[in-house]
């Protein structure tokens, strides 16, 4: 037989201080990243019209076919993952908003009742105290 276990779930701790800096956090983490993937998105392309550059070169010098159709197809590649980055970017936005949202949306539904709890002079009771039966 195991032994009960006291320990509370993240979900059981949330209040709504901490929504509100985990939701900050994320936003700021899903910017911060959507960033890094731009600029890799934007070397990215820029790598890809530089090997098109020179796959060019090397027809002009009759570089072998099977070569410079494997410095196209790179290239190719290159470019579709740069126009990745550009999709991943994207949704990333949108997520960073949806997090703001949510941020927003606390704010809006429970910004007060913290105000209130915060400008009361007596602590609040154990949260058991305020759940309905």
């Amino acid at each position: 037989m195991t032994a009960p276990t006291t320990a509370r779930t993240e979900a059981e701790d949330l209040t709504y201080r901490r929504l509100v800096a985990k939701v900050e956090a994320l936003s700021s983490a899903v910017g911060a990243n959507a960033e890094q993937v731009a600029e890799l998105g934007r070397d990215t392309e820029e790598y890809a019209k530089d090997l098109a550059r020179v796959t060019e070169m090397l027809a002009t010098v009759a570089v072998d076919t099977a070569t410079i159709g494997e410095c196209q197809d790179t290239a190719q590649v290159m470019t579709g993952a740069a126009e990745a980055a550009v999709t991943y970017v994207s949704a990333t936005d949108a997520t960073a908003a949806a997090a703001r949202a949510v941020g927003k949306r606390a704010a809006a539904d429970h910004g007060g009742i913290q105000e209130a709890v915060d400008a009361s002079a007596v602590s609040m009771a154990d949260a058991s105290f305020y759940a309905q039966e």
